[in-house]
């Protein structure tokens, strides 16, 4: 079967692409672009997309991923919402694959120092 796409214009020459397909064909996430999330705190529109997509896409009993999570205000407010997943420098700035590695590397030496810390407390 093809996935239908519908794409709705903004006045704004934005667009909103919604996917119609059947359940079993639709990804266990849906991603909310960072174009909308970029506007958080400055355009309720946009307030009221992401929030109105997140709300589809748990009744659908899918996960949210939002992308170009970059400032505080972002991140509260997709918590408050439930978004799953969040992506963006507020959390890290791109990393070849080696600075990756030391990075888990590093998080999870630190994890590990204060576990032990704790038993010892």
């Amino acid at each position: 079967h093809k996935d239908h796409a519908k794409t709705f214009t903004a006045p704004e020459y934005r667009t909103l692409t919604a996917i119609v397909v059947r359940p079993a064909d639709v990804a266990d996430r849906i991603k909310i672009d960072q174009a909308f999330v970029r506007n958080i705190g400055l355009d309720p529109d946009d307030e009221a997309i992401v929030q109105a997509t997140i709300g589809m896409a748990h009744n659908l009993n899918r996960a949210v991923v939002a992308e170009g999570v970059e400032i505080e205000a972002h991140l509260d407010f997709l918590r408050g919402l439930g978004c799953e997943v969040l992506q963006g420098y507020l959390f890290c700035r791109p990393l070849p694959a080696a600075s990756f590695e030391s990075l888990l590397s590093e998080r999870e030496r630190l994890h590990q120092e204060a576990r032990i810390s704790n038993l010892q407390d």
